[in-house]
């Protein structure tokens, strides 16, 4: 089993792969650190994605130490971790379309399983992530 991490200044989304399919998604915004380390164990790999400073990006780029600081505890707590940069596995492709893309490589109860989760951008990229190291 792996689970794909989307790390945020404050929050983890992520999502549970077993045998090639998504099993469950979420997106966990409070007890960052106890829910890392309980769940460390039960899975084979984590696979993350690394922060990525865009010079021209709005946001403020202080958030990504916090980020980085979460990937950091993802990864001492999973040593079996695969790490890409936003490019590796997604491109420079808007948001709104590489969203429609991951949800189209989803099988039906694969769908059923994101459910109200569809409008959240940022469980869509840990699916994204864990479909692209699945090679989906």
């Amino acid at each position: 089993m792996i689970i794909a991490v989307d790390p945020g200044k404050n929050t983890i989304a992520w999502a549970a792969f077993t045998n090639q399919s998504l099993i469950a998604a979420g997106i966990k915004t409070d007890g960052l650190v106890s829910w890392v380390a309980e769940r460390a164990g039960i899975f084979s790999r984590v696979i993350i994605e690394r922060p990525q400073i865009y010079p021209q990006s709005k946001g403020d780029p202080n958030d990504l130490i916090d980020v980085a600081i979460t990937v950091g505890l993802c990864l001492a707590l999973a040593p079996l971790s695969t790490i890409y940069r936003p490019r590796e596995w997604k491109g420079q492709v808007p948001k709104k379309i590489h969203n429609e893309r991951v949800i189209a490589k989803l099988r039906l109860g694969e769908r059923q399983i994101l459910g109200k989760l569809a409008k959240n951008h940022n469980v869509i990229d840990a699916i994204g992530i864990g479909l692209y190291y699945l090679g989906r």
